[in-house]
């Protein structure tokens, strides 16, 4: 992908770029790592802030709409990956059990921890409740929990490398279906991180990318043998909560640890603090770190809320504002809607499936073959046919979903039924599906529909409509109007041919071989090879850095070109207050770009992003 950016303030810059710069940012000593994490995929991917803001703006909408948020319970599916170095870091299922066990009290508003001075009214029932999954992507059953050993001995957030197999992780299952949460060693300086709601690509209302979720430090996960002072499963609730949408309660501006009073949660009953509370809070009376540089009344900075930095002994809450963000989440249109329809808590039957889709394929005078739709669990699956009308079946087994039977009459009807085999037992036979065996002297029919595709300077694929009862195909092509074919056969219903002649028209035949003879050939279709693409020169070049940009015209056409998919060409133009409206056509394109639109300050003003070689267009007024 090509992308074109443009920055727009005394001048405009016009950037054509593939390129994504990779951002390696400093783990700083606190335990939370989703805001630098977040910074460096919206750094990689300019996209999620748009998607961020839709989300936003999708949210208070659905909070305004919904004042009294929503009555109904949700429970999501979770699918734990234990990805372990040495012994001590492949946690117990009893660990996971009790984790699984902290989520549901936690978010049901039932932690016990005490509110202090702050009132019960703000201590929520947020509806949502978690389990382990009991089917996985496939259908089977499972407990929920995966685990593999790595060589790998710690992982970071820079890169997701334990979100991944080939880097020595796990591969997520599917995030629209589970709540993805892989267990890890992180280091000295991580407790976990998390993803927001919010894809790389442009999503209306958010979205979910496929390796969202969150990752805990196996330290901290779960309750016994956790290491204190974190040791009731809580820092697992404050990460879950970045991944639906909840922002630390400092709002996240500066430094996590020094004050600054700009930043928002987004949240109206959480008061405004200026910074993370990272020390035990056991008194009501003034301590010195009750209050700070924002909050200077009774009862002061909320601490015992779930998205600040106190700790297990202290975290007791999500509010109802907080409540209200998560369920926009998960209502229609929301980035997390899909989990609410997701059947992965529910176990797979134990009854034995009825095949379906039954079809019959290469049919000759004497033989079919036949076929159906896999039923899941089934270890094999037994067959009967017979000429419909008959009184006695023929019986067959096969260990797939597909049988070939031979010793057929020609011009004759059958039908079949299929059986699943299962290690419960065994289904019912399906419905009848029936075919015809061909005539012996029936004809081979004439190939039609024939087309070229993938057409070069040197090549194309030759195409055409299949031939019930074809075996296989005779082709044969030349230039048109030259005296001699070449000839070549298929078993399929298609044709690569090569060594073609540039900028050339060809025709070319088919001709179906049955096992009864051949037909004839088809009438001829044609097509012209491409020409021979030549050297474009480029009269911007080079211009491959910002500081190189060339300097084109408003209100007229420039023609340039790009010598790799790696190439990077920047333009800039002028514009004024009487010229404020602008509007930037890329036509001709011989491969995938993206046009982009900046300001001089790099805030992104527009884009176009269509596939493949469409023309690109942004209109900025």
């Amino acid at each position: 992908m090509k992308t074109l950016i443009f920055t727009f303030g005394l001048f405009l810059l016009f950037i054509i770029a593939n390129a994504q710069q990779n951002a390696n940012i400093a783990l700083k000593q606190f335990k939370c790592g989703t805001t630098e994490y977040m910074q460096q995929l919206t750094a990689e991917n300019p996209s999620m802030e748009i998607n961020k803001q839709n989300l936003e703006k999708f949210t208070k909408n659905w909070i305004k709409n919904n004042p009294n948020g929503s009555k109904a319970t949700i429970t999501i599916p979770v699918v734990i990956h234990i990805v372990y170095n040495t012994t001590a870091e492949n946690i117990s299922d009893t660990r996971i059990t009790e984790q699984i066990n902290a989520l549901n009290r936690d978010y049901a508003g039932l932690n016990t921890a005490s509110m202090q001075a702050f009132s019960t009214t703000l201590k929520a029932n947020t509806g949502l409740q978690f389990c382990l999954a009991q089917r996985d992507p496939n259908g089977n059953a499972t407990t929920g929990i995966e685990r593999r050993q790595t060589t790998v001995t710690s992982f970071s957030y820079t890169n997701d490398p334990v979100k991944h197999y080939s880097t020595g992780g796990l591969d997520a299952w599917d995030p629209t279906k589970y709540m993805n949460i892989w267990v890890c060693n992180l280091g000295t300086s991580l407790c976990g991180y998390a993803q927001f709601p919010v894809a790389t690509s442009v999503i209306t209302n958010g979205g979910v990318n496929s390796t969202f979720g969150v990752v805990i430090h196996y330290a901290y996960f779960g309750v016994t043998g956790t290491t204190a002072p974190l040791t009731k499963g809580c820092t697992t609730t404050h990460e879950i909560g970045h991944c639906f949408n909840l922002y630390h309660i400092w709002g996240d501006v500066g430094d996590t640890y020094l004050n600054n009073c700009a930043g928002s949660d987004q949240c109206t009953d959480t008061p405004n603090q200026a910074m993370s509370t990272s020390m035990a809070q056991t008194s009501t009376t003034y301590t010195g770190a009750k209050y700070d540089g924002c909050t200077y009344s009774y009862p002061g900075i909320m601490y015992v809320n779930f998205m600040d930095y106190t700790g297990d002994q202290e975290w007791a809450c999500f509010t109802p504002n907080q409540t209200a963000r998560i369920q926009a989440c998960f209502a229609s249109g929301g980035p997390l809607y899909s989990l609410t329809t997701s059947t992965a808590c529910t176990p797979p039957t134990t009854a034995c499936g009825t095949p379906t889709g039954l079809t019959a394929s290469s049919i000759t005078t004497t033989s079919a073959a036949l076929g159906w739709t896999a039923v899941t669990g089934a270890t094999s699956y037994n067959i009967q046919y017979r000429v419909v009308g008959a009184a006695t079946w023929t019986s067959a087994t096969s260990t797939t979903n597909s049988l070939s039977v031979s010793g057929l009459t020609a011009a004759t009807n059958y039908e079949f039924q299929v059986q699943t085999v299962c290690a419960s037992g065994t289904g019912a036979f399906s419905a009848s599906a029936t075919f015809t065996t061909l005539s012996a002297t029936s004809t081979c029919g004439l190939p039609t529909g024939l087309t070229a595709t993938s057409i070069t300077s040197a090549s194309a694929t030759l195409g055409w409509t299949a031939v019930t009862g074809a075996t296989s195909y005779n082709i044969q092509y030349r230039v048109v109007g030259a005296a001699t074919w070449t000839s070549a056969t298929s078993t399929t219903n298609s044709l690569v041919v090569s060594g073609l002649t540039a900028a050339t028209n060809y025709e070319f035949q088919v001709q179906t071989v049955c096992t009864s003879g051949t037909s004839a050939f088809s009438a001829s279709a044609t097509f012209a090879t491409l020409s021979v693409t030549t050297t474009c020169t480029d009269i911007y070049e080079s211009n491959n850095s910002l500081i190189y940009a060339k300097l084109i015209s408003v209100n007229t056409n420039i023609t340039a070109s790009i010598s790799s998919a790696t190439d990077v060409d920047y333009f800039k133009f002028s514009n004024t207050i009487y010229q404020p409206n602008i509007q930037i056509t890329l036509t001709n394109l011989p491969a995938d770009y993206k046009l982009e639109l900046y300001s001089i300050y790099g805030i992104l003003l527009g884009y176009s992003n269509n596939a493949g070689t469409l023309s690109e267009k942004i209109t900025f007024n």
